[in-house]
């Protein structure tokens, strides 16, 4: 079973603030007992490297409490982050198809 909810990302940016959407997977993962904890991103179009540290310890929490943290709808921008970042191995990305993703990189 899972939960999820469409991520809202504000037109305005303060440095050092949680995204209300990150604020709202945490509460989102505490207050329920599904398995996955789906994020829609489709309204959410680049993350700043302060997201990415709070998606992270998000990724950590949901994971500690038993849970799977999916994000879902990911704009290529966005996807091509998680990407760089290799934060596409952490967490699950899903995409409606409208981009085709970086092939997976390999180890050497």
């Amino acid at each position: 079973m899972a939960i999820g909810f469409n991520a809202q990302k504000p037109s305005h940016d303060f440095v050092g603030q949680v995204d209300g959407w990150l604020k709202e997977a945490k509460c989102t993962a505490e207050n329920c007992d599904h398995a996955e904890v789906i994020v829609d991103l489709s309204d959410v179009t680049r993350v700043s490297s302060h997201d990415l540290n709070e998606l992270i310890r998000l990724q950590l929490h949901i994971k500690n409490g038993g849970q799977r943290l999916v994000l879902s709808n990911v704009q290529e921008t966005v996807f091509q982050v998680f990407t760089l970042t290799r934060l596409d191995r952490l967490i699950e990305l899903r995409h409606d198809g409208h981009f085709e993703p970086p092939k997976p990189h390999k180890q050497r």
